[in-house]
């Protein structure tokens, strides 16, 4: 999602020395299924949702079990845990209760208002077509990695094996770029959550093992969805986040709607490109730039906000993004063309179902977004 822990957000190998420990992470976690627990609900406060939503409405449980209450979704199978700190590892204490009742009531905070948004982005994937079928774990990172880059993974978000990681935000929050809970903002959950979705079903897990233009969709997809899944709507991702923005709300991580007006705070000298041409130029130009995820995730994700401003609505894009996901046969040497392509066949099938006897004209008018940013099939 960032660029800190070596600027990359969902490669496993950025957050795992070696992969035993990324395969062990959850070996030791606590069965919780609907047979094993009672469904509680219950209405909490939130400090970080109340200012701007009110309370939280929230479902958990109590186990059957050890009859401890956990931060657990029965019918989603969601639960919130916390992490633990091994130099530059985080790994996930799946056994713990999260302390929801406990001393450290910052803490307890979090996994209610990370959950909730995990609820938030799940749904809206379950609602659109696609329905992870893992057991998803919200690990609330609270330990500070001492990185140049401050905070480190406190100030992050990244995702691996069925587990989105959620730093608690920065520990000195008069800097400029100074996070908050990324747990509160749920553009950057449905990010991660979407992270796990293509690693699952296309494989694109480890930057190091992808294409480089894979990579950018790899940023991109999980982008997009992020943004239709947002009520915010202002097609800039990660804007909530920072504690220090202005009232525009300038500071993202990448504005999809400009991408060249992106204004982040935590890489001021990024660069974000709005067509194909010119991100094959830079490529070209800067071959040892690190972070061409970033750079070129934004074409993409411009084609989706172009598509959106035609006025197409959040599930009906939503409904051709994920279903997509399925159309390649590319995996993990995917290119830009590649995405153009299965946009075209998920949109075929998506609007012919609902999009009625013109549903035609609404493909090619969809696709023409992707002409707008100078991507064109290969035939």
């Amino acid at each position: 999602m960032k660029n800190r822990l070596k600027r990359i957000a969902a490669s496993v190998s950025a957050i795992c020395l070696a992969a035993t420990f990324c395969t062990s992470l959850t070996a030791s976690a606590v069965t919780l299924s609907p047979n094993t627990v009672t469904p509680k609900h219950g209405t909490f406060w939130n400090s970080y949702w109340h200012s701007n939503y009110g309370n939280i409405v929230l479902d958990y449980c109590r186990s059957n079990q050890d009859h401890q209450d956990y931060l657990y979704t029965p019918g989603r199978n969601i639960r919130a845990v916390s992490t633990s700190s091994f130099h530059d590892i985080i790994s996930a204490n799946y056994n713990d209760v999260l302390r929801v009742y406990g001393s450290d009531y910052q803490i307890s905070q979090a996994g209610q208002c990370g959950l909730y948004n995990a609820e938030k982005a799940y749904d809206f994937l379950s609602t659109n077509g696609y329905t992870y079928t893992e057991p998803l774990y919200i690990a609330i990172n609270d330990f500070i990695t001492h990185s140049h880059t401050g905070d480190g993974a406190r100030e992050n978000a990244w995702a691996a094996d069925n587990t989105i990681f959620l730093g608690m935000g920065s520990t000195d929050t008069t800097k400029e770029n100074a996070t908050g809970f990324n747990g509160s903002a749920t553009d950057i959950v449905t990010h991660e959550l979407m992270h796990l979705v293509t690693g699952k079903e296309i494989g694109w897990i480890d930057y190091g093992a992808v294409s480089t233009e894979t990579t950018a969709l790899m940023e991109a997809y999980s982008d997009i969805l992020a943004e239709l899944a947002d009520e915010q709507h202002d097609w800039k991702f990660g804007a909530t986040l920072f504690l220090n923005n202005s009232p525009a709300k300038d500071y993202c991580y990448r504005n999809i709607a400009c991408p060249s007006a992106t204004n982040n705070p935590d890489a001021p000298n990024e660069h974000y490109c709005t067509t194909y041409q010119e991100f094959t130029y830079f490529m070209a130009v800067y071959p040892n730039y690190q972070n061409f995820a970033a750079a070129g995730s934004t074409v993409i994700s411009h084609a989706a906000y172009l598509m959106h401003e035609k006025g197409y609505s959040d599930q009906t894009l939503a409904k051709i993004w994920l279903k997509s996901i399925s159309k390649y046969t590319t995996g993990t040497n995917a290119g830009f063309a590649d995405c153009r392509e299965a946009f075209f066949e998920a949109a075929v099938e998506v609007l012919s179902q609902i999009g009625g006897r013109y549903y035609i004209a609404q493909v090619f008018d969809l696709m023409s977004a992707f002409d707008e940013v100078g991507i064109y099939s290969r035939t």
